[in-house]
């Protein structure tokens, strides 16, 4: 399995992943108008249709909600599940809008969704994942509408949504769910994904956990943490290990690419590290992409460097 650890260097002013993403869509030079020789970029194709407000769910939950972006094509596309960060308690579904459709544009179509969120008192564990795995469901039962491969699946999330959708990855990787972690009627593992994109996600909640007790750099996520599980780790650790990615690492996970900045005051870089060593030493194909001078969350040239390392892997794993 590859095991590269590819680091890059960048000296451009830090900007927010989401505004990064949207600035896709205005005037401008555009990430998709790089030199000649870098033909690892996947070019643009088509045109692409959006969708919006489609529930993923039964229940007329406004939390239940996905944009689709459909390439203007004929065929079956592969398809991206896109889960907004914030935190855990907060954000929404438009945070990744412009790289839905710059990948919809690219024959990938894009899905991008709302789920429950936390707020003190009122934690979303584990709601909040079994929505993840509802929309991913919703997908594949509904791939001949939307003219999907259910085969050639991926999941990307930016922040918390890093965690959902890596958490997403490794679940459907494990086979089915602990006994008693889900309700009785949540009782197999999801669908299995080819790719997992985790930027900047805190994937090992126990290891923050640790890490926090004697670092102050900790102290943001572990908050947000708190927030999100209702409990803190000394009270309840299960919870907290039932909840993390890093849990569920096993040799039949999806590829994953994760991104994180060195300087991420966020979510530490560390966290992403020890992540990618466990799953390369599980066997898992890993691609960690380090950017020395970002913070959490990357500029257009920050990301230009990801798109280096992933679009390769996406035209392998989900475009062939």
């Amino acid at each position: 399995m590859n095991r590269r650890r590819i680091r890059f260097l960048s000296l451009f002013v830090l900007t927010l992943l989401a505004q990064a993403c949207v600035a896709t869509e205005g005037p401008g030079p555009e990430p998709d108008n790089p030199p000649a020789d870098t033909i690892d970029l996947l070019p643009e194709k088509v045109p692409c249709t959006l969708l919006t407000g489609i529930p993923y769910a039964s229940d007329g939950n406004p939390c239940h909600l996905m944009d689709v972006y459909l390439p203007d094509d004929s065929g079956t596309f592969p398809a991206l599940l896109f889960v907004h960060g914030g935190g855990w308690t907060g954000g929404d579904r438009t945070e990744f809008q412009g790289m839905a459709e710059f990948y919809a544009k690219r024959g990938i179509a894009g899905f991008t969704i709302d789920y429950r969120i936390a707020a003190p008192g009122s934690p979303s564990w584990p709601d909040v994942i079994l929505d993840v795995i509802t929309a991913a469901e919703h997908i594949r039962e509904h791939a001949a509408a939307y003219r999907v491969d259910p085969g050639r699946m991926g999941a990307v999330g930016f922040s918390a949504g890093g965690h959902l959708a890596s958490l997403l990855g490794t679940l459907s990787g494990s086979g089915p769910f602990p006994e008693g972690l889900f309700p009785a009627d949540i009782s197999s593992s999801p669908g299995p994904l080819r790719l997992v994109v985790d930027y900047a996600g805190p994937t090992d909640l126990e290891f923050i956990a640790l890490q926090g007790a004697t670092s102050p750099r900790y102290a943001k996520i572990l908050a947000l943490i708190e927030t999100f599980l209702g409990s803190d780790y000394a009270s309840d650790p299960t919870t907290w290990r039932e909840a993390s990615p890093a849990s569920y690492v096993s040799p039949g996970d999806p590829v994953f690419v994760i991104a994180h900045g060195a300087q991420d005051d966020v979510v530490p870089v560390a966290t992403s590290q020890t992540f990618a060593s466990m799953l390369q030493d599980t066997g898992v194909e890993t691609h960690l992409v380090i950017l020395e001078q970002a913070g959490h969350g990357f500029n257009e040239q920050q990301n230009l460097a990801v798109r280096h390392v992933l679009e390769p892997i996406m035209a392998r794993l989900l475009l062939r």
